[in-house]
């Protein structure tokens, strides 16, 4: 059940659209980046192959951003 008295201090309010501007650029590149795959492979489509193989590039530059 939501607590509809729940109340967010100014720094948490932060943190949260700190991380949806993240988690927008991190899909936001991730699509390009399977666009710039498919585009590689001569495909019409992109496809989750073409995801599947840029994840790992994605993963290492969040991962030492991030840390």
């Amino acid at each position: 059940m939501l607590n509809a008295k729940l109340c967010l201090d100014q720094q948490s309010l932060l943190r949260v659209a700190l991380g949806i501007q993240t988690l927008t650029l991190c899909f936001s590149e991730a699509a390009q980046r399977t666009i710039k795959q498919a585009e590689a492979e001569d495909c019409d489509r992109m496809d989750i192959e073409h995801f599947e193989k840029i994840l790992p590039q994605l993963v290492c530059k969040y991962t030492h951003e991030f840390y």
